[in-house]
């Protein structure tokens, strides 16, 4: 199995965002951490939780970070996530190969004439 990359960019869908109340209740500091750390978060996965090294991670003078800010991400073992981009990340991840491994039967029923490989079975593939 090959290295496994991070897609280059996640979808944000403005009106599901605006209409969270957190969001609505935040500062403008308050939306730059929010994607100050999802920015971080989707290149890295986690983030360090202390500030101290948040700030040297990230190249941004972190002094705090609000609770409203926190509930759009999780902590474990000293580090911030957040399950709704590692979940649509996975997500990606799982079309991407299951393309590859269709595209890769297709290439192969194209090129050995084999039956048993044909469209069907590709269909099949994406499918499942």
């Amino acid at each position: 199995m090959g290295i496994k990359k991070t897609p280059p960019a996640f979808q944000l869908y403005a009106a599901n965002l605006l209409s969270n109340p957190n969001y609505r209740k935040m500062s403008l500091e308050e939306v730059g951490q929010l994607f100050c750390l999802m920015m971080e978060c989707w290149v890295s996965d986690r983030v360090p939780a202390d500030l101290e090294k948040l700030s040297l991670w990230s190249g941004k003078s972190f002094i705090g970070i609000s609770k409203i800010v926190m509930e759009f991400f999780d902590t474990e073992d000293s580090e911030i996530f957040s399950p709704e981009l590692d979940e649509y990340k996975n997500k990606l991840l799982r079309t991407n190969t299951k393309k590859s491994e269709a595209g890769k039967i297709g290439m192969k029923a194209r090129w050995t004439k084999n039956d048993e490989l044909e469209a069907g079975n590709v269909i099949k593939l994406i499918k499942s």
